[in-house]
């Protein structure tokens, strides 16, 4: 499956640990992707088509409601 994960953080913000967590979820099958809502600001049924493409969501940083 291909896991989608929505990172909230801004680029000044980076955390080395989303890397491990990617590898985590590689080592269990996944492929990881970064998903960046920005992208789909005012763009909802496209979003929405992005988003059923994965099998796992995980949505994670500062603001979760961006």
């Amino acid at each position: 499956y291909k896991a989608c994960e929505v990172k909230t953080l801004s680029e000044t913000d980076p955390d080395a640990g989303y890397k491990k967590t990617r590898e985590f979820y590689k080592r269990l099958g996944f492929i990881p992707e970064v998903l960046d809502l920005r992208n789909y600001f005012g763009k909802n049924q496209d979003l929405s088509k992005k988003i059923s493409e994965f099998g796992f969501l995980w949505v994670i940083g500062g603001n979760t409601f961006i």
